[in-house]
């Protein structure tokens, strides 16, 4: 029985990428009939597959060469839920098949009571194997739906910001672009000044206190409108993000990365020619 969820972190954080392009550059050399021995890359590559491993070696230049890839277990997620649900089904059908077997015996059979708790084991693992798999979206599930929520919240929070905005834009007065932004100045530093100093700033531009409070608290209904519109985008990206990431993971959901020991082959260095300085 696989547990999936115990591997939900590595593969949404994709741990296992470095791993997986090193075993497919391994097995593309396996696979590839025109592969040589990078001792000198031209010698003869010996090739088998053995109890689930790749297996390359060679000989050159007085030196061996082996490398053992064992196979990783990856899992479509989608097909493996299927495939547990056709499983347990089948069980199912064959241990109630066998117990009405065993109903219409007088005399229970010990074999066939081993064969009993034999299938009700594995239906329990299966039964357990599913459930730790869709663990996994559920989990993703989870999240998309808090999202939502809380791009509810910021829908209705940000129609409130609009209607707002647009009853106190009625009640304003019209002012000249100085003023204008003296007054933005204001509350982007300030926020709501407190009714001693709305009277200070009213002198300072020639308004009365209800028009410069007015003005203010229509700045802050912009902000507040832009603020939950930034909130928002940032929830839709965040979200388009992990949707992409649980594709990726779902498709191909790793549960145990390859294994790859022996000598790997060196890089190719590129050789530094050296100019002579009457040629400069």
């Amino acid at each position: 029985m696989y547990n999936y969820l115990e591997k939900y972190d590595d593969n949404f954080n994709n741990l296992f990428e470095k791993d997986l392009i090193e075993y497919e550059k391994y097995v593309k050399m396996y696979y590839n009939d025109n592969s040589k021995c990078p001792l000198d890359n031209k010698s003869d590559l010996d090739k088998k597959e053995e109890n689930g491993k790749f297996i390359l070696k060679c000989s050159a230049k007085g030196k061996e060469w082996k490398m053992e890839i064992e196979k990783p277990i990856i899992f479509n997620l989608f097909y493996r839920r299927e495939e547990l649900r056709e499983k347990f089904n089948d069980k199912s059908l064959f241990f109630k098949n066998k117990l009405k077997e065993i109903v219409k015996d007088p005399l229970l059979k010990p074999d066939e009571n081993k064969d009993i708790e034999k299938l009700l084991k594995e239906l329990k693992d299966i039964e357990k194997e599913k459930d730790n798999l869709n663990g996994i979206f559920q989990k993703q599930q989870d999240f998309i739906d808090d999202i939502d929520k809380q791009k509810q919240d910021l829908i209705k929070k940000s129609l409130e910001h609009k209607i707002k905005r647009e009853m106190l834009y009625e009640k304003l007065v019209k002012i000249n672009g100085e003023i204008k932004m003296k007054l933005k100045e204001i509350y982007l530093n300030e926020n709501i000044p407190d009714q001693k100093r709305l009277s200070e700033i009213s002198k300072n531009v020639n308004l009365t206190l209800e028009e410069t409070k007015n003005w203010i608290l229509w700045f802050e209904s912009v902000f507040n409108y832009i603020k939950t519109g930034n909130e928002l985008e940032k929830l839709n990206d965040d979200l388009m993000v992990h949707q992409k990431t649980y594709e990726r993971m779902n498709h191909k959901f790793v549960l145990e990365a390859p294994k790859i020991s022996g000598e790997k082959p060196q890089e190719s260095k590129t050789k530094k020619i050296k100019v002579s300085k009457k040629l400069i």
